[in-house]
């Protein structure tokens, strides 16, 4: 009896465990900090594995591979450069509540440099774009998501670019 019980015990914590991960949590301690950061380097080194919800939380900006990117995003994270990791499992990791904003594709708050990559990717066939994503990427909204797109977040970055609208109706504009 004792031991069945000792089962169900660890079975129902581990379980509870795994419910409440967030993303980039590999080690699932409740904190998506360096020691995470340092599994996926480690992973995509070839020298650790990482197996069922553990790889699910590693592919924070959602491009198919857990790799350096990966890693270097969740260090981003910790020091509080960037504000939400999302996972494909809809464990996203935030620290802020703001809504994300027309070409705010990585949720950090900041339409820049590293949006524009995300949208280029994806318009090379090499990256994915989920759920809100989509509708934040179309910065001109023309129906494609594509280069013009991903040009246009860069020249926003620069303050070329005033304002970039989106279907979403969460437009992102600069104050003179």
């Amino acid at each position: 009896m004792k031991i069945l019980f000792a089962i169900t015990l660890v079975s129902t914590v581990a379980s509870a465990q795994a419910l409440a991960a967030k993303c980039g949590d590999v080690n699932q301690d409740g904190v998506v900090g360096g020691l995470d950061a340092s599994i996926i380097g480690e992973f995509a080194k070839g020298k650790a594995k990482l197996i069922g919800t553990k790889k699910n939380l590693a592919d924070v900006n959602l491009d198919g591979r857990i790799d350096e990117t990966d890693s270097k995003l969740i260090l981003g994270f910790d020091a509080g450069l960037v504000k939400c990791l999302p996972c494909p499992a809809n464990q996203n990791a935030c620290k802020t509540k703001d809504a994300p904003k027309c070409g705010d594709l990585n949720g950090d708050g900041i339409v820049g440099g590293l949006d524009a990559s995300i949208i280029g990717e994806f318009a090379k066939g090499k990256a994915k774009l989920i759920g809100t994503q989509k509708n934040l990427a179309d910065v001109n909204l023309d129906g494609r998501i594509d280069e013009t797109d991903s040009k246009l977040v860069l020249s926003f970055d620069a303050g070329l670019v005033k304002c970039l609208s989106c279907p979403a109706n969460r437009n992102a504009c600069k104050s003179p």
